[in-house]
């Protein structure tokens, strides 16, 4: 089987690792910048608590130029959907099953609906069109439970020792190939717990990240300095209180214990948007906060908590130098 990974960021490079360390797999990365440079030059190398694996792969800047794959996992931030449409349309074009590694309100949100989302909703939620150029039959939806950080080019490190990514068809019909794949990623020791709702499980965590992400980027704080300051703390839950309403105007019943925002449930993990934040590159905002924002508008949900905090990543981004 030939598996491409799109995007050789943290989680990208995080499966490609996994993938290549199985000689049933070839498998092939589409990467940019220094990122690309030095898996061409040295391969990529992943540091899991005292373990430390190494991988040398295909990697290309152009997607035409590489063998036709099986599988697609993409791993791509989703504001960088929309300047990869025309590459992954051409994937999916050749067959591929396509599976995308989302955090937030993913694009292929309305794909099972049988009435489409309102074109408000669609706008922020698949500004990218992708709903409109890609087959859902060949649509695979990823969660990915597995902390990881770029350290330098070519390098990452994860700090999980039980990483998990939760797949589910996006469409009924990709059922068969979601089985598929998920088979695939086990044989490869990644770990795909079975017989999850996909849909469930992106509010599932999407609850934690829309708390989370935000604060981090706003405070600088991290996972378990957030939830250590009472005060903080008592923000998030309501944020999470919130985005529980919103899943339920969407049909979504999520279990939510405040637990789970105790510090010590926590890892000292700084999010991808504080990441992003100190990097001084674009956040992920779209699917993790202005999709809920525009899911609660269409159901008459209230979020002036999110709002708040919302705006304050906005102005955040705005005033940094």
């Amino acid at each position: 089987m030939i598996i491409s990974v799109f995007g050789a960021g943290a989680i990208g490079s995080f499966l490609t690792v996994q993938l290549a360390q199985h000689a049933s797999h070839q498998v092939q990365v589409v990467a940019r910048g220094a990122q690309l440079e030095a898996i061409r030059s040295r391969g990529l190398q992943l540091l899991i608590g005292e373990q430390q694996l190494a991988a040398r792969v295909e990697a290309h800047s152009d997607c035409r130029a590489m063998a036709r794959p099986d599988v697609v996992l993409v791993t791509l931030k989703t504001h960088a959907l929309a300047a990869a449409a025309s590459d992954l349309a051409y994937l999916a074009e050749q067959g591929a099953t396509m599976v995308f590694v989302c955090n937030g309100i993913p694009w292929w949100w309305g794909l099972d609906k049988e009435t489409a989302p309102a074109p408000e909703v669609m706008a922020v939620v698949d500004p990218a069109g992708l709903s409109q150029r890609i087959d859902g039959a060949q649509v695979v939806g990823c969660v990915a439970y597995s902390p990881n950080t770029i350290i330098g080019p070519g390098v990452s490190r994860c700090s999980s020792t039980s990483s998990r990514f939760v797949m589910g068809p996006a469409h009924p019909a990709a059922a068969a190939a979601c089985d598929q794949v998920a088979s695939h990623l086990q044989s490869s020791g990644i770990a795909v717990p079975p017989g999850r709702n996909i849909r469930q499980e992106v509010w599932q965590k999407l609850l934690l990240n829309a708390a989370l992400s935000p604060m981090a980027a706003v405070t600088g704080g991290n996972n378990q300095q957030i939830t250590s300051d009472p005060l903080l703390r008592h923000f998030c839950l309501q944020v999470c209180d919130e985005v529980v309403a919103v899943a339920h105007g969407e049909g979504i019943a999520l279990q939510f214990d405040p637990s789970m925002l105790a510090p010590d449930k926590l890892a000292p993990h700084k999010p991808s948007m504080l990441q992003d934040m100190e990097k001084g590159v674009k956040l992920e905002t779209g699917s993790i906060l202005s999709a809920v924002q525009v899911l609660a508008r269409a159901s008459g949900t209230p979020t002036p908590s999110l709002d708040l905090v919302s705006a304050l990543v906005d102005a955040r981004v705005r005033f940094r130098t």
